[in-house]
């Protein structure tokens, strides 16, 4: 790949809507076993490395590029909107997937006492 060609890649990636943003993190999280070996693999990382940092950042950063010439306080309005629901659907995620967890565990603590 150009340098040209990768520093394009590299803005598309870093720009993002919210929904898209969540889900390149999702993906990127569901590289680990689980979400403890997730957080351990970024524990140590500085704060802008964080998942609601990164995703913040691409969402602002999208906003940004879509509202290109717009006068400062709107797009400053719009990026604060886009990063809120990009935390709402970040929160969803895990509060679904700790429901998912609490679900399996039951039904696993079902399943042995109907077998004994």
């Amino acid at each position: 790949m150009s340098s040209a060609t990768t520093r394009r890649v590299a803005k598309l990636e870093g720009a993002l809507l919210p929904r898209e943003a969540v889900l390149a993190w999702l993906a990127e999280a569901q590289q680990f076993p689980n979400i403890v070996d997730h957080a351990r693999a970024i524990a140590d990382l500085p704060v802008e490395a964080a998942p609601l940092s990164v995703i913040s950042a691409r969402v602002v950063g999208a906003v940004g590029e879509a509202r290109k010439g717009q006068p400062r306080d709107d797009v400053e309005r719009a990026a604060r909107r886009a990063e809120g629901d990009a935390v709402f659907l970040f929160c969803l995620v895990m509060t679904l997937n700790v429901q998912a967890r609490e679900r399996e565990r039951a039904v696993a603590i079902m399943e042995r006492r109907l077998r004994s």
